[in-house]
């Protein structure tokens, strides 16, 4: 259920009805690297505003990182951050609505994640009080203490190995190889099962992996579903593009899923259809062909 501040935000960001919602996937979808959004991209979308669509990003990054791209569009968005378990308006930073990890299984889930032989890191809801990140202390040479280094130092608090978070977590993740995540989830599955929602992909840009770990409605699909009931947009008029593991859900769960030409070979067999890349106006193919129709 919306909750009444994201009611309210959504009625002074679009002040006028919105006919139909696009959720755009960030990394791989909407930007390039280097947070670049494509010309063809904005132009497309900046005019499907103008008749009347919503646009949401979702992604899966935190929102410290997520909010630069997404500040710097030309048409007013959503930003469903940590994958859609997290919404935060993106001038003052209140946050709207948030689906926090359950409670009474973060002890277990820290611990098992370490005794798989993984660093998990928490994420908290901490952009204007921090610590927004919490870890275990990283071991030298290893991704994890790079992006201690570069990223979360600044932001971050270290735990012992066996000091859970005491604070509300919005989601978990760790760091490994296709094959370490994939009996890291299994293993994961065969203790909680339906109580969480877990997947892996690949980190963009990177030669590294990452499992994510959510409450079971912390999925991006759960999280545009919100946001357009609050902007009061019909489940049959929502488009969903994305390309990878955590897009699934909203490819699925939308009245049209479009994978990016680019994405990942389950993206596209779960949507359905198939846009261009993103590298070669696949946003505003999907844009024209999918999102435009909805709105005449």
């Amino acid at each position: 259920m919306p909750t009444a501040a994201l009611h309210d935000h959504c009625r002074t960001l679009y002040p006028s009805s919105r006919q139909a919602l696009i959720a755009l996937d960030l990394d791989g979808t909407l930007v390039l690297k280097g947070d670049i959004v494509p010309v063809s991209a904005l132009q497309a979308l900046a005019g499907a505003v103008e008749a009347g669509a919503a646009v949401v990003v979702t992604t899966g990054r935190r929102y410290r990182i997520a909010v630069p791209p997404v500040q710097s569009l030309p048409f007013p968005t959503l930003l469903l951050a940590h994958n859609g378990a997290l919404l935060k308006e993106t001038v003052h930073h209140r946050t709207l609505f948030r689906q926090d990890f359950p409670a009474s299984l973060v002890p277990e889930v820290w611990r098992l994640i370490g005794t798989l032989g993984l660093a998990p890191v928490a994420h908290v809801d901490g952009y204007t009080d921090p610590p927004e990140v919490l870890t275990v202390p990283p071991e030298p040479g290893t991704y994890h203490a790079r992006m201690w280094e570069e990223r979360y130092r600044a932001i971050g608090a270290l735990l012992d190995d066996d000091q859970a978070p005491d604070r509300p977590v919005i989601q978990f993740l760790a760091f490994g190889s296709p094959e370490q995540l994939t009996a890291a989830e299994q293993t994961i599955a065969r203790a909680f099962g339906s109580a969480l929602y877990t997947h892996s992909m690949r980190v963009p840009h990177e030669e590294i992996f990452v499992m994510e770990v959510l409450h079971p409605e912390g999925s991006k699909w759960h999280g545009v579903q919100h946001a357009a009931e609050a902007l009061g947009v019909a489940p049959d008029r929502i488009v969903a593009v994305g390309d990878d593991a955590n897009d699934l859900p909203m490819l699925r769960g939308a009245a049209v899923g479009i994978a990016m030409g680019n994405g990942t070979d389950a993206a596209k067999t779960a949507a359905d259809a198939v846009v261009a890349a993103n590298t070669a106006g696949g946003v505003a193919e999907a844009v024209q062909r999918f999102l435009l129709p909805m709105l005449r």
